[in-house]
């Protein structure tokens, strides 16, 4: 068996490269994961229920959208065209994006959520009562699922990949680890 030194190990491209789609796999495994519980949460008419499942949106949302932004920490940045190549991924896809930059990252021009004010002016005294409508997106959920899955997929063979240029590259074996999947994707699979 060849012998590769630590200095051929840590400038290796193919193991910096790893690390970078590490990153990305997390992100995407975070996203599965609040994908997951918006799908099973109950939803019920009560404040507490729409902003609990309102706050796992934002973070499904914004943690799926930060894998297609521009960031300086150098990892990857997906590209929507090779990611998805089926046009209904692609507005998919579109539909989230547009979600993270009008009713998460850039509050403005969601037709999502209506904040409003009911005036009661009686003996004097004007009463101002607040009103919020928020629309939870639940009939959008199963297309946010296909659009997961395929990005787990897309994500984990650029990792295989990876490790397989990264054992040519250094002549021995390069084993990247995987663990179960989650119990949702068992029940999902049969």
């Amino acid at each position: 068996m060849p012998e590769v030194s630590r200095e051929a190990l840590e400038s290796n491209r193919q193991l910096q490269a790893l690390v970078k789609w590490g990153h990305v796999m997390l992100c995407v495994s975070n996203a599965d994961h609040y994908l997951n519980k918006m799908e099973t949460l109950r939803i019920e008419a009560t404040m507490d229920n729409v902003l609990e499942i309102d706050g796992l949106v934002l973070i499904f949302v914004v943690t799926y959208a930060r894998m297609f932004t521009d960031a300086s920490n150098g990892f990857p940045k997906l590209d929507r065209n090779v990611v998805y190549r089926d046009a209904a991924l692609r507005e998919t896809h579109d539909r989230i994006m547009e979600m993270r930059h009008t009713r998460y990252a850039h509050e403005g021009g969601s037709e999502e959520i209506e904040y409003s004010l009911t005036l009661e002016l009686e003996n004097d005294t004007l009463t101002v009562k607040p009103e919020i409508a928020i629309i939870i997106p639940g009939y959008e959920f199963p297309k946010f699922r296909t659009l997961i899955n395929e990005l787990l997929k897309y994500v984990y063979e650029k990792i295989h990949r990876t490790v397989e240029r990264a054992s040519r590259e250094l002549g021995i074996k390069v084993h990247f680890p995987k663990g179960p999947p989650p119990a949702h994707h068992l029940k999902n699979d049969g």
